[in-house]
């Protein structure tokens, strides 16, 4: 979210309303994304009995592929309403470009903090 607070200003959007329910919109999309891993992590943890570190590593790549698609079908969603005509696609403009943003930069951040948890918190 922090990064899409960065990029938009680049693209001369301001915080009106619509920019503000495309975050809040975002917002629990990403949030439900981290529920799915969290509760995988969870079952993974209790279920097999492995310590939290490895649980959470087996956990995330078992729904990596799940989470990443789910967010891809919702970025093709809203892909097509960046084309939007006319006064309401004027309107309506901020709403798809910046739950794009928002989204990928989720997607970039998390692929990358991945990366970093395992050199940071590797036994």
């Amino acid at each position: 979210m922090c990064i899409a607070f960065m990029l938009l200003p680049a693209f001369g959007f301001t915080l009106n309303m619509i920019v503000l329910f495309a975050f809040l919109l975002g917002l629990g999309i990403v949030v439900d994304d981290a529920i799915v891993v969290i509760e995988n992590t969870h079952r993974v943890y209790n279920d097999e009995k492995l310590d939290i570190v490895t649980a959470a590593k087996k956990a995330t790549s078992e729904v990596f592929l799940p989470v990443l698609s789910g967010t891809a079908t919702i970025l093709a969603l809203f892909f097509p309403l960046v084309f939007w005509g006319g006064i309401f696609g004027k309107f309506m403009h901020f709403l798809p470009v910046t739950i794009i943003i928002t989204l990928t930069a989720s997607l970039l951040v998390a692929s990358h903090q991945s990366g970093v948890c395992r050199v940071v918190y590797a036994p």
